[in-house]
C-alpha cells in the first residue's frame, strides 16, 4: 500500500441510508500475479455500526478524478460494498441460527440418552 493520506476533514456521504465518512485515501500498485491494475483505496467509517461493521474499504481505478467524479464513483462503489456486506451478514445470521437449532437438537438427543441410562 502506498502513500496513505488521512483527510483533515472527513468527507460525509450517505451510503445506502447510512451516514458515513471518507477518512483516508491511498493507492496500491498493480499486481500481475493477481491480475490487478493500479488502484485507489478509500476508507469509509460509518457513523453507527451496521451489518457487523463500523467501517470498510473499497478500491477504485487509479484515475485522476475531479471532486464530483470521485465522490460519485466512491459513493456508488461504497453502496455496492455495503450491500454485499449486508448480504453476507444476513447469510451469516441465518447460518448461525441453523447451527444453534442443530446444537439444541443435539443437546436434546444427548439428554434423552442420558435420561434413559439413568433410569
Amino acid at each position: 500500500m502506498g502513500g496513505l493520506v488521512e483527510l483533515k476533514t472527513p468527507v460525509k456521504v450517505n451510503l445506502w441510508g447510512h451516514e458515513a465518512q471518507i477518512t483516508w485515501i491511498s493507492w496500491r500498485r498493480a499486481n500481475p500475479l493477481f491480475g490487478t491494475d493500479d488502484e485507489l483505496l478509500v476508507q469509509f467509517d460509518l457513523s453507527e455500526a451496521a451489518y457487523g461493521v463500523s467501517g470498510f474499504g473499497i478500491s477504485l481505478p487509479a484515475l485522476d478524478f475531479n471532486k464530483e467524479g470521485f465522490l460519485r464513483e466512491a459513493t456508488s462503489k461504497g453502496e455496492e460494498e455495503l450491500q454485499a456486506i449486508a448480504a453476507r451478514h444476513k447469510d451469516e445470521q441465518e447460518k448461525r441460527k441453523k447451527e444453534e437449532k442443530r446444537e439444541k437438537e443435539l443437546n436434546t438427543i444427548v439428554q434423552n440418552i442420558v435420561n434413559q441410562l439413568e433410569v
